[in-house]
């Protein structure tokens, strides 16, 4: 074996766990977009309207993000140890947003046949991955505090701003003030979506950090697992709490939506940490990581296959 070969640093491995809880997610969207039953179709394949409770097909876009959030410090660990310059992480940083943002918007013009510029869901992906890895570098509490004060100052502009003609605090589908800033100033754009940016990036740095957590090579596995038990518990009831004062809505990612979301997400891990990483549990889950890892491609896949003999649900993920 030559010198360079017997120095070459390893790739860490990849959190299986991880990949699996990403694979879930992209299962259930491809269960919601191509299984339909017309009348019959459950109801949890559908969004949840407007001041009801969440349905299964609302964990899939904030779940999705929450892996995108928590496989950034692998990322960047195993750029570090393979010795990638700063430099090139953050070119790579750029180009994958890029990259991630024009497959969004070719996406769009597929779908509006038409040539357009606008945002959808891998647009919005694309930002709020850039938001979280751009701040990763920040020590952890002050990215926590970014994301604890960026989720705080949408739920007091959504509370305390008057919309125009209607007033403060209201909160319905067609009268709230993302939808009126959208309507009256972004939609000429085609950018409806753009404030999303705030919540969304902030469950990415709120994945970030318990990412960190499960990186941390002076623990062992049981203070990994009880790490992300406890954090699960909290937001998901920090999230139910905040839901009094302003209820839990996946369409305009209200910040109790997005602490529950952080917080099931975690309990959801844990689980699959618990069964898989340390357990060692893993053949169940290879479809699950599979899926996972190739996660981009199963959803551009999804826009051009459609299971045969079944009705495609109207879904947006």
């Amino acid at each position: 074996m030559s010198d360079a070969t017997a120095t070459k640093p390893a790739k860490p491995p990849r959190l299986q766990s991880l990949d699996a809880l990403r694979g879930m997610t992209m299962a259930l969207m491809l269960v919601v977009n191509n299984v339909a039953m017309l009348d019959a179709t459950p109801a949890q394949l559908f969004h949840a309207h407007w001041h009801a409770t969440i349905h299964a097909a609302d964990f899939i876009f904030p779940w999705f993000l929450f892996c995108v959030g928590m496989a950034i410090p692998f990322s960047v660990a195993s750029a570090r140890k393979r010795g990638v310059s700063p430099w090139r992480q953050d070119l790579r940083l750029v180009s994958r947003t890029f990259l991630l943002f024009a497959i969004g918007v070719g996406l769009c013009c597929a779908r509006e046949h038409q040539w357009l510029f606008m945002l959808g869901v891998l647009q919005t992906i694309a930002l709020a991955y850039f938001v979280g890895a751009l701040l990763y570098d920040l020590p952890i509490h002050r990215r926590l505090g970014i994301a604890a004060v960026g989720l705080i100052c949408y739920w007091a502009a959504i509370k305390f701003i008057p919309i125009p003609g209607i007033g403060a605090g209201a909160f319905d589908e067609q009268r709230n003030l993302i939808h009126y800033v959208e309507n009256m100033h972004l939609s000429r754009w085609h950018l409806e979506g753009l404030l999303d940016v705030i919540p969304t990036s902030a469950l990415v740095i709120i994945a970030t950090a318990l990412g960190d957590v499960l990186l941390r090579k002076d623990r062992d596995h049981r203070w990994k697992l009880r790490t992300l038990i406890v954090s699960g518990v909290v937001m998901t009831v920090l999230g139910l709490i905040w839901s009094l004062s302003l209820e839990l809505n996946k369409w305009v990612w209200t910040p109790a939506f997005i602490l529950f979301m952080a917080g099931t997400g975690s309990l959801t891990l844990a689980l699959l940490y618990y069964v898989i990483d340390m357990r060692g549990w893993r053949v169940w889950a290879l479809p699950f990581v599979v899926l996972g890892v190739n996660a981009i491609a199963a959803y551009v896949l999804r826009h051009h296959v459609q299971l045969p003999l079944v009705k495609t649900a109207a879904f947006q993920f």
